[in-house]
């Protein structure tokens, strides 16, 4: 018997356009979509399918558009395909997406609490030195070497 899951992405996955060929497709993923602008008052399709990509990936708007963008996927396939996973997961904010898509929180309290959570991030390195960047590949010697480097300079002991 096989195994399904669906692992959710994190930000950083996001990219104008998303969802296209599925809102235009599927009235219950549009919908969706609807629900969070209507629920946030704002829309939320035209960030995602139109952008402009500045105003995607401003963290606080990146994230209720990952979580949406998961949840309708999530209901076309359940709903219109009857594919219902074993299993569920995500990175990060798709932590909270999967959540949603299991029942565990509401997906209106997942919502706002994804929206909550993305105006936070925005404003936590306000005034102060730091950032976030991502590694891929090289070798583990290399980042770390960087990482201390980075810390030193910013954080004296």
């Amino acid at each position: 018997m096989k195994k399904i899951a669906y692992v959710f992405p994190g930000q950083g996955a996001q990219y104008v356009g998303m969802g296209k060929p599925l809102f235009e497709r599927y009235q219950i993923f549009k919908d969706v979509f609807i629900r969070a602008g209507d629920l946030l008052h704002m829309d939320l399709s035209r960030i995602c399918l139109e952008g402009p990509s500045v105003e995607l990936d401003k963290t606080e708007n990146t994230q209720v558009a990952l979580l949406v963008y998961g949840y309708a996927a999530f209901q076309v396939m359940t709903q219109e395909y009857g594919i219902r996973p074993n299993y569920m997961a995500g990175h990060s904010v798709g932590e909270i997406t999967a959540l949603v898509c299991s029942g565990a929180i509401d997906f209106e309290d997942g919502v706002k609490m994804v929206r909550v959570r993305g105006e936070l991030m925005r404003g936590a390195g306000h005034g102060a030195p730091g950032g976030m960047a991502a590694v891929i590949g090289g070798a583990i010697e290399e980042v770390e070497a960087v990482c201390a480097e980075v810390s030193t300079r910013l954080y004296p002991l």
